[in-house]
């Protein structure tokens, strides 16, 4: 799942080099998310996932949706993020998938 893999590159860039708030950031982010079409390839993944990976899978959706969307990120998702909560979630599903299941 391609996916996981460049959007965990785009979380470890927005939270580990400046942060989430960082604008400079958030741009590149936001510009990552729609080049990559990330919320149209999570949709696609969600559509064939396994019902245990929704937990993951649908907060990382939303983010790289509203990521793409342009407007200003709501603080609970600020704090996932610099809390490393989505970035262990994006983790979490790659190394399943890696052991194939």
């Amino acid at each position: 799942m391609a996916n996981l893999a460049d959007a965990e590159r785009v979380l470890v860039r927005l939270v580990f080099v400046e942060g989430p708030e960082d604008s400079r950031r958030l741009a590149w982010a936001r510009e990552e998310a729609r080049h990559l079409a990330l919320p149209e390839r999570f949709l696609e993944a969600r559509s064939g996932a396994e019902p245990a990976w929704a937990k993951d899978l649908a907060p990382l959706e939303t983010t790289f949706t509203l990521l793409a969307g342009g407007g200003p990120l709501p603080a609970q998702l600020i704090a996932q993020l610099t809390g490393g909560e989505l970035l262990g979630r994006a983790t979490r599903l790659r190394e399943t998938l890696a052991r194939g299941g």
